[in-house]
């Protein structure tokens, strides 16, 4: 009955994921799913305790939100007369270095936040590149391996190679003693 709650329930649950080479999309996806269930009976946990109890310092610094809540110029037709609402609005900030914010429209919206005191425009930019890629990937083939979906283009493979090679130099023979 939370659709006939007024509020908004949220709580941050960090999430490690293991990623396989050789496992296929498809059955990624199924036991995030599966992980992501088993997790519900303890979201009612703050993420200062965990933090507290995991006894590290910062868990991440990197924050995904599914934002899957009804409502505002996306919400169904009538949603928002039927419910007295006349306007919606509002300002979202970050205190983590990235926020990836999606919002499964009728045309999914990606969203990301920075902190420009941590992250440069252009390297949160190439993310967003990345992160496409990879959801492009996953929708074209989800029998495919994890480990063969590549998050780089071809045009910044060669750009990094030609980055890593510049820093190629001769060493003497020499050893560290």
């Amino acid at each position: 009955d939370v659709e006939r709650i007024v509020g908004l329930f949220l709580n941050t649950v960090p999430a490690r994921v293991a990623l396989r080479p050789g496992e296929p999309v498809r059955d990624l996806l199924a036991r995030l799913q599966a992980d992501r269930g088993e997790l519900l009976a303890h979201e009612h946990v703050s993420l200062g305790v965990v933090q507290r109890d995991a006894g590290l310092g910062q868990l991440f610094d990197t924050l995904f939100v599914l934002q899957n809540f009804a409502g505002g110029a996306d919400a169904p037709d009538g949603f928002m007369a039927e419910h007295g609402i006349v306007d919606v609005g509002s300002l979202d900030a970050t205190h983590y270095a990235l926020s990836v914010v999606v919002r499964p429209l009728a045309r999914v919206q990606v969203i990301l936040a920075f902190r420009p005191d941590l992250l440069d425009r252009s390297l949160v930019e190439a993310v967003l590149a990345r992160y496409l890629r990879v959801l492009d990937r996953l929708c074209a083939d989800v029998d495919a391996p994890v480990g063969a979906i590549d998050p780089v283009g071809a045009g910044e493979r060669d750009r990094l190679a030609a980055e890593w090679a510049s820093t190629a130099h001769d060493l003497p023979d020499a050893t560290v003693a």
